[in-house]
């Protein structure tokens, strides 16, 4: 569509109809001096005709300008609403009024559209909610089953239990994380306790891979964030540190440009691991990417970092990533004061 829709769009557009008045002034100027006409009466004739298509048209210009400006102008503003003809007026030109009817049936069907992938989201929402439920009640049982077994098979079958109920987790929330609705309450958290607790449920894994935690923030700092989802998030790192060659995972915590618009806390959660190499970093947070790690070790879904990125977007949390090869790498999460 013209950015702006000037009188020579519309004359282009108007292009036989201008032709055959234009013809018909002629043929009017020749037929006035055949019946006798003199040329003063001839070019009175003419400019009288002239001046009544010319108004016609300017004001068949004018009602066309007004609607196209108005759409033009609807689209700048609407922002990917589907609602674009609350913002226009029916025009009164036919044209106009048949694209104003085509926009109408176009956006009906766009409504409806979109009310079926929302259905379609929640039912697949609640169909993966009901499934982690029932997954759930057998997988505590197993555990709980695994802790009076003796032998070496009792730490190998812990283990994968965990490892089941954290693939189940990841399937709850990234159930929730796609959903259209907020399933998270943002409030103020004490990040010590949180990081804590992060250890705790995962120490497990980091015993048997020898993976030594510190936490290294400071009891007063305090975060905006939902705690489930923040836990998962630290669990996710975690995990990634015991399972790609950490032996120590440090967690710690600093003020970035405190008293300022910019202002925000800054958890690292930095590990001595194999790190990432780096033609992969740029692409550990899109969705099902492994890379050379995840293809090296085998088991690995490309799904753990996507999440953490999709979740930390959906509370404003910054996230970023720093590793070298051999080296280890860095997550650091920039939670906003404001």
């Amino acid at each position: 569509m013209e950015e702006k829709y000037t009188l020579a769009i519309f004359l282009r557009s108007r292009w036989a109809s201008v032709a055959c008045a234009l013809v018909a002034l002629v043929l009017l100027w020749f037929s006035a001096g055949f019946l006798g006409v003199s040329d003063d009466g001839r070019m009175m004739l003419a400019g009288l005709a002239g001046f009544l298509l010319a108004m016609g048209y300017g004001a068949d210009y004018l009602r066309q300008r007004a609607f196209y400006r108005q759409l033009l102008d609807a689209c700048r503003n609407m922002q990917g609403s589907s609602q674009l003809s609350a913002w226009v007026q029916e025009p009164e030109f036919p044209e106009g009024r048949i694209a104003f009817q085509l926009l109408e049936q176009m956006e009906s069907q766009a409504i409806a559209q979109i009310s079926q992938v929302q259905r379609q989201s929640q039912d697949y929402r609640s169909y993966i909610e009901l499934w982690v439920h029932e997954t759930k009640m057998p997988l505590a049982a197993a555990q709980l089953i695994a802790q009076r077994l003796q032998g070496a098979d009792k730490l190998e079958i812990a283990r994968q239990l965990d490892r089941l109920q954290g693939q189940v987790d990841q399937a709850l929330y990234y159930a929730r994380s796609t959903s259209l609705t907020n399933d998270y309450v943002i409030r103020s958290l004490p990040l010590v306790a949180v990081c804590r607790e992060a250890v705790k449920r995962n120490a497990r894994l980091l015993i048997e891979q020898g993976v030594a935690p510190q936490v290294k923030v400071d009891g007063d700092v305090v975060v905006q964030s939902d705690e489930p989802w923040l836990l998962f998030i630290l669990g996710q790192l975690l995990t990634n540190a015991a399972q790609y060659g950490a032996k120590t995972v440090v967690l710690s915590s600093k003020e970035v440009e405190p008293g300022t618009p910019r202002g925000h806390t800054r958890l690292e959660v930095r590990d001595d691991g194999w790190g990432i190499p780096a033609q992969d970093v740029p692409r550990v947070f899109e969705r099902g990417f492994t890379g050379g790690n995840g293809r090296s070790r085998g088991g690995a879904t490309g799904m753990g970092l996507y999440l953490i990125a999709m979740m930390a977007e959906r509370m404003g949390i910054g996230v970023q990533v720093a590793s070298e090869e051999g080296a280890g790498t860095r997550f650091l999460l920039d939670f906003p004061h404001s």
